[in-house]
């Protein structure tokens, strides 16, 4: 009885915020873990895909992304995206999302080295059916040497709607609902690129953390705790 009494103590009176993480990852990439979704503007030319590699990843398996090249003198922009199918949140079931802490290792494999720039990379949402990507465009390296990128306490605001134009590739005024209100979403990974010559990039290690909304106990007295063995 002592035993069970002090064990309600440390936690009624305990009332130190707590935080949940769920953390989802990937360093095989097969294909049937994994679905594609390419998005395009003004007609691209060839390429466009993704395969599952046994070897040369860091280490091992690994995923290879082919991204689509443009047709000469035809300015174009084009985006990869891939789900983790098992990657599923609930929000209204599960917490609201306080942040995202997001991380890969990527490679870029093409020939040249990816001279002039590589594949633009994209932590991914899917919410409603709509694709939200990290809104801070940066390429891969030019090198091919594994490097691996992380990005953390990432919010709703930083996601933006994936929205392919003439003007860019997201719609600024569009975000995913992080709140407890919020629909089910699913995480991925993004490449993106408007250059005439397509980019070869390979991806692995990859993983999500979701940082939950703290829940604060409820702080009770000692007597309260008492009151309840009388």
């Amino acid at each position: 009885m002592k035993r069970s009494l002090l064990l309600v103590l440390a936690t009624m009176l305990c009332a130190v915020p707590a935080q949940a993480q769920v953390v989802f990852s990937d360093s095989n990439f097969r294909d049937a873990d994994w679905t594609s979704t390419v998005m395009t503007f003004n007609t691209p030319g060839s390429g466009g895909s993704t395969s599952h590699a046994s070897t040369g990843g860091n280490p091992g398996e690994h995923r290879a992304i082919q991204s689509l090249s443009c047709q000469t003198n035809n300015p174009c922009k084009a985006m990869m995206i891939e789900i983790m199918t098992a990657t599923t949140f609930d929000p209204s079931t599960q917490g609201a999302i306080a942040s995202l802490n997001y991380q890969e290792d990527q490679l870029c494999a093409s020939a040249d080295g990816c001279v002039g720039g590589g594949q633009n990379w994209f932590p991914v949402c899917l919410q409603n059916g709509t694709f939200y990507v990290y809104n801070s465009f940066t390429p891969t390296g030019v090198l091919n040497t594994w490097t691996t990128q992380s990005v953390t306490g990432l919010t709703e605001a930083d996601f933006t709607e994936v929205d392919l134009s003439a003007f860019g590739m997201i719609n600024p005024a569009s975000n995913p609902d992080f709140s407890a209100a919020g629909a089910p979403i699913q995480f991925g990974y993004a490449r993106a690129n408007s250059l005439n010559s397509a980019r070869v990039g390979r991806i692995d290690n990859w993983s999500i953390s979701i940082v939950q909304t703290p829940v604060v106990i409820e702080s009770r007295s000692w007597g309260y705790a008492k009151s309840l063995y009388r």
